[in-house]
């Protein structure tokens, strides 16, 4: 009796086939007795996941701070311990999220089922449909939830350690320091110097290699200094020498097939042309780019990474930061599919028992679907698949298995349905 209720969906006191209707109540005693189940137990998960991350975080920082890196001292030191987990629970929160919603919504699914209360709803006749309403709310609300956090929230915690000096982010996102020499690539040009971010953005010992259409090197020139012009490619030097170089500077062994390479030679001690007066020169070094220099795209924030990613004309890898602007924007569905994939596979295979091989079944869908979203990231990242599939492949895919499993679920339904409309229309 209780198997055939659950799966037409008849009142067991109704005449045979009829059904008993149940309207949907999208915020009734049913929605808000599982959206409070779903919020106690992403909770707990999720701040069981930060707690394990934090104390492998703070295990690395506690010994650096007492063996002189921190400039703090006793009360101010553990002041600076506060607000460096502080910070690190937010960081920790935004990437933890998705995996939190998928366990908490299946611990919630597991106690539903244990408990016997998904027979008693679906004995009243509520269809496996309707028992999706709590976990859609659910999704809305985790979604903006975490587009928030992944957009504007973790950007803003990660440039305030960076500004502070705390944890991972202390040093190479610290932009008050002029850097070391870094090779900067100027379209066909190469550029070392130093970067101070200020603003004003400003290069340091700056050294140009300046190559021809046939990529040979044509020139070099160095400054003491140099500032951009606005927003534009225009670059001022000051205190710059120039140096023009020969067509074919070494080659190999007289006699030999080899091609001649051009290679830097030693600065002459005497420069063709010098230059007292400011110069401007052109480079393909983006300003905005330069600006954020070896900070990664995921702690952008999010008009930056927006500028960054519709960057035309080459000058550095763009597919990084479309990347992560789509992988933002997929934040609106991926952690409300992660618990919608964990309730509609506990609707179909934890539907009146719990069994250990449907649990772990599930869990694996759910963990591939986080993995799927680490990978691609990275694949993405390299510019190994199109920035558009890297940032939308995993919400997709968690999204479809979840279509799936609820529309096998619901197909013994609408079969008993079809069956009892037959009976009714059947000559007596």
């Amino acid at each position: 009796m209780t198997t055939e209720v659950y799966e037409r969906g008849i009142d067991a006191a109704a005449p045979v086939g009829k059904t008993r209707r149940v309207l949907l109540a999208p915020i009734g005693w049913y929605t808000r007795y599982m959206l409070r189940s779903y919020a106690q137990n992403v909770f707990i998960i999720t701040s069981g996941l930060i707690i394990i991350g934090l104390s492998i975080e703070l295990a690395r920082t506690v010994p650096r701070a007492f063996a002189g890196e921190s400039d703090a001292q006793g009360f101010w030191l553990f002041f600076q311990f506060l607000a460096h987990a502080g910070l690190r629970t937010i960081d920790f929160f935004t990437r933890l999220l998705p995996l939190g919603c998928f366990l908490g919504v299946l611990a919630s699914e597991v106690g539903h089922t244990l408990s016997r209360e998904r027979v008693m709803i679906w004995n009243s006749g509520r269809s496996p449909v309707q028992c999706l309403m709590p976990v859609l709310i659910f999704a809305a609300a985790v979604g903006a939830l975490q587009y928030t956090m992944e957009a504007y929230v973790r950007p803003a915690t990660v440039q305030m350690q960076a500004a502070k000096w705390m944890g991972v982010f202390a040093k190479p996102y610290d932009r008050s320091q002029v850097t070391s020499r870094y090779w900067l690539s100027g379209g066909a040009d190469l550029v070392q110097a130093k970067i101070e971010y200020g603003p004003p953005l400003t290069l340091h010992e700056v050294m140009i290699y300046r190559h021809d259409r046939e990529g040979k090197l044509s020139e070099l020139i160095s400054a003491q200094r140099a500032t951009v012009e606005g927003n534009s490619l225009r670059w001022r030097l000051y205190g710059g020498n120039r140096w023009p170089v020969e067509s074919s500077i070494s080659s190999s062994a007289s006699g030999s097939d080899a091609t001649p390479r051009p290679e830097p030679s030693p600065r002459p001690e005497a420069p063709s042309q010098a230059s007292a007066a400011p110069e401007i020169v052109d480079l393909d070094i983006d300003p905005l780019w330069l600006s954020n220099y070896r900070v990664h795209a995921s702690v952008l924030s999010q008009d930056v990474l927006g500028s960054l990613a519709d960057a035309t004309g080459g000058r550095y890898q763009a597919a990084n930061y479309r990347t992560w602007l789509y992988y933002r924007y997929a934040q609106w569905f991926y952690p409300g599919g992660m618990a919608l994939l964990a309730c509609s596979l506990a609707l179909l295979l934890l539907s009146q028992q719990v069994r250990l091989e449907a649990v772990l079944a599930i869990g694996a869908l759910g963990y591939m679907g986080h993995v799927a979203q680490r990978v691609c990231l990275t694949l993405g990242e390299n510019g190994d698949i199109p920035p558009l599939a890297a940032g939308w492949f995993a919400p997709a895919f968690v999204l479809s298995v979840s279509g799936l499993a609820i529309l096998a679920t619901m197909l013994p339904r609408l079969r008993a349905q079809r069956r009892a409309r037959g009976h009714a229309r059947a000559p007596i």
